[in-house]
């Protein structure tokens, strides 16, 4: 039994009853010797794809070359028995999602998993099953800065997420008045 490129031995069954592969390379050629052959016999093979699906999730955002939100992307595991490597370049270029800064794909749809980087070679962190990435978003920040001159005060200078609001409030000392205001 030769496995052809890209797949693997996954199971064989002789009268029905499967054998332990756990000593046999998957990958390769496998030969099995019947002796004192006294009856029939059933051998059958399964052959199992090693090529793994690894999902791009853009995680609210789109990919600007093909407005899609998501990407697939095709890679081959390499076994040793059962024992996967898998190496793996990210694809490149990132997502983009509108007012918002892109900083990495992470494992988990909320960052809290392992963060692996664009264009960037990975080993064994994905396995031998399929996968999903998603993007990581960072909401784009403006700063306010404030400055009064004498005799008052005014809010401080602050940072603001995108689509946010935020009130500026001016205080004239005792006996003074607001005379003017100025907006960029």
């Amino acid at each position: 039994f030769t496995p052809a490129k890209d797949y693997k031995i996954s199971e064989i069954a002789v009268d029905g009853e499967s054998l332990d592969l756990t000593s046999v390379n998957v990958l390769a050629a496998y030969k099995y010797q019947f002796t004192n052959v006294q009856a029939n016999h059933t051998i059958t093979v399964d052959f199992a794809s090693t090529a793994v699906v690894l999902t791009y999730n853009a995680n609210g955002g789109y990919f600007a070359t093909t407005n899609v939100l998501s990407k697939t992307q095709t890679y081959s595991t390499v076994a040793s028995n059962t024992s996967y490597a898998t190496t793996i370049t990210l694809y490149t270029p990132n997502p983009v999602r509108p007012n918002h800064t892109f900083t990495g794909w992470n494992t988990k749809e909320d960052g809290t998993g392992v963060s692996v980087a664009s264009g960037a070679v990975y080993t064994t962190l994905f396995g031998s099953i399929d996968a999903e990435i998603f993007a990581i978003w960072k909401i784009n920040t403006y700063t306010i800065t404030t400055r009064a001159e004498a005799n008052g005060k005014i809010t401080d200078t602050a940072t603001v997420n995108h689509g946010s609001s935020f009130t500026v409030e001016m205080t004239p000392n005792e006996g003074y008045k607001v005379s003017s205001y100025t907006i960029d």
